[in-house]
């Protein structure tokens, strides 16, 4: 172990001495006698810098060149050094400023888990918020009045409010679409039940509704053994969250051992051994499940998507629509779906030299105009309100929407500390991204997200971790043996066993008094 801490220490001292952290390591106090103004604009009179370190990706441009911080400084006189990454460098750099106590004055897009939050707020180095929120957040602390799941989610076993999250209240997720212009050709209708799903896929496999007269048809395709898990489950009760676990209604489980697990099971063999389920889902690509959708003959009956223009392109994308959740056999309909919470997403340092500053700075976002300017940008510069109160982008001549977007706003990547405007969002004039809130629309009332936010304890976390990584990869082959073919479903009494030799209980115990200790 020595020697391990010699060299991050090593790694530390090197990184500090090259400049890695420049703009985020001043000596600063936790507090000063910056004067700010506690309502309005600008949020301090004389000009506020303070340092950010956060994760970006290739769309986005630099942060001091991004028209949203740009915005943000005129609005709020406060202005920004940036220390930002991508995901590939991003954590070792977060965890190298954390052991040094080389801290950024706030963390944006920020990419904090719930661990982290809690371990760096106990030990001091992330502040407390809510007592700011109270004060100085009225949007944030408005939404956490009008929905107690926010407050719960990022509050910590301490009783404490350490990070921010982003709130999406539309929940936005993948869905199963279907082929409706060859439903319609068949003379079927949308599927109720798993037995009529079965029925519509087999139409689709073997009645030729392309007409092309080949056998050419995929009848259901995805990428995946999480998106099968995501997309299939459910039909069977089951959602499936971080290392095969759910929590519902206050109960942990390890998905196979779920009672229905078998049943899914059964079921997605065969519909793979007859042909319906592209047995390519657990191999291939987006790029080449993409090129299947967008072949020059309409080859895909269904999929799990975000949104089907992304595989099939626009032309076809509204031959493609959502089902209402069946009602499985015990009596229920879920879907696979989120709180529409992602934690983690902003924090203060104690090196900031006015929180109070900083939280008013990030509470523009949680109301309807900062949320605006984080997802859209400026009206007038980057988009445009139209008459019938739609909006859509202001693109110059061969310019695309996520060009756009990665340099004017502030969108693409890590989630961002905001309320999603979802009610504007969805009056986007581009007919494509409109359309989705209908066909999630169908699905999202059902949606159940299969994990609670949880905050382990170091030595849980550490035996979280040990169990998973090798339960977590025999799970999903077998998953896949089992719908291929490749391993009869009669084995599968031994499976569980060994998941059970793997420590699967010992996990389902750690989740258990983890959510007991925070929930309850």
């Amino acid at each position: 172990m020595k020697k391990i801490k010699s060299g991050i220490a090593l790694s530390v001292a090197l990184l500090l001495a090259a400049g890695l952290f420049s703009g985020c390591g001043k000596d600063k106090a936790a507090k000063s006698d910056v004067a700010i103004n506690e309502t309005g604009f600008p949020i301090v009179n004389e000009k506020l810098e303070m340092s950010m370190m956060g994760v970006t990706n290739a769309i986005l441009c630099e942060w001091s060149e991004n028209l949203f911080f740009k915005e943000m400084e005129a609005k709020t006189n406060i202005a920004f050094t940036f220390t930002v990454m991508d995901d590939s460098t991003y954590a070792e750099k977060k965890n190298l400023a954390f052991a040094s106590g080389d801290l950024p004055d706030v963390f944006f897009k920020s990419q904090l888990n719930n661990n982290e939050v809690a371990r760096y707020g106990e030990q001091g180095y992330l502040l407390p918020l809510e007592e700011l929120i109270d004060k100085y957040a009225p949007n944030l602390k408005k939404l956490m009045e009008e929905n107690a799941d926010i407050k719960e989610a990022i509050t910590t076993p301490d009783g404490h409010i350490y990070a921010l999250p982003s709130i999406d209240p539309s929940r936005a997720h993948s869905t199963i679409v279907l082929n409706k212009k060859w439903l319609e050709k068949l003379g079927m209708s949308m599927p109720t039940s798993t037995d009529e799903f079965y029925d519509v896929l087999y139409a689709f496999k073997n009645n030729d509704p392309n007409g092309n007269g080949q056998d050419d048809e995929i009848p259901i395709t995805l990428s995946s053994t999480e998106n099968i898990k995501r997309a299939f489950f459910p039909m069977f009760g089951m959602v499936s969250g971080e290392n095969n676990m759910s929590i519902i209604d206050g109960k942990a489980e390890f998905i196979p051992f779920n009672k229905n697990f078998k049943e899914a099971l059964t079921y997605l063999n065969k519909l793979c051994a007859d042909g319906l389920l592209d047995s390519e889902t657990f191999t291939q690509t987006s790029q080449e499940l993409n090129a299947k959708g967008k072949s020059e003959t309409e080859l895909l009956g269904g999929m799990f998507t975000p949104g089907a223009f992304l595989h099939v392109g626009e032309e076809r994308h509204f031959d493609y629509d959502s089902f209402t959740p069946f009602v499985n056999s015990d009596g229920t309909q879920v879907a696979f779906g989120s709180s529409g919470i992602a934690t983690g997403a902003f924090a203060i340092s104690k090196n900031c030299p006015s929180p109070e500053a900083a939280i008013r700075w990030v509470d523009y976002l949680y109301g309807e105009e900062g949320g605006r300017l984080a997802q859209m940008g400026v009206e007038g510069k980057t988009y445009k309100m139209n008459d019938d109160g739609s909006w859509d982008w202001i693109l110059s001549e061969g310019q695309e929407q996520n060009d756009l977007r990665g340099k004017e706003t502030i969108q693409p990547g890590a989630s961002v500390p905001q309320l999603i405007p979802v009610e504007t969002w969805n009056k986007i004039q581009n007919i494509y991204e409109a359309s989705l809130a209908d066909v999630r629309g169908k699905v999202t009332p059902y949606t159940v997200p299969a994990l609670p936010q949880l905050y382990f304890t170091a030595d849980d976390l550490k035996d979280v971790n040990s169990i998973s990584a090798d339960l977590n990869t025999y799970v999903n082959e077998m998953i896949a043996k089992f719908i291929l073919g490749q391993e009869s479903i009669d084995n599968i009494d031994a499976f569980i066993s060994k998941c059970k030799d793997m420590k699967a209980d010992e996990l389902v115990s750690i989740y258990q008094k983890t959510y007991d200790s925070t929930h309850k």
